[in-house]
């Protein structure tokens, strides 16, 4: 038996698919309304907590994590400037490759 922690197992699974995640983490103590203007590529009821978001592609996973409003405040593609911070840990077949905090 091998015990994952989740990070660990995004990285697992993302160098045997090739393929590029965002591990994140959405506040509990922020409408998900102003969790999605935070992080515009999640989907529409996104519940708090957090998730992994796989993408086929390299380009496109790293424009989510750009677009990722964190502690780091707004990004160069997200102004947003609300109250929502979410995490992100862009994750790729080679293992972790940002994270902003």
């Amino acid at each position: 038996m091998k015990v994952f922690s989740e990070h660990e197992f995004v990285a697992v699974y993302c160098k045997a698919a090739h393929k590029w995640a965002i591990w994140f983490g959405l506040p509990h103590d922020v409408p998900p309304l102003e969790a999605r203007r935070a992080a515009p590529w999640l989907p529409p009821g996104t519940l708090p907590g957090s998730g992994v978001a796989v993408f086929d592609t390299q380009q496109a996973a790293e424009e989510a994590f750009w677009a990722t409003v964190g502690d780091d405040g707004p990004t160069k593609t997200n102004p947003y400037s609300g109250p929502a911070k979410v995490y992100a840990c862009l994750v790729g077949p080679d293992g972790l490759m940002s994270e902003n905090t």
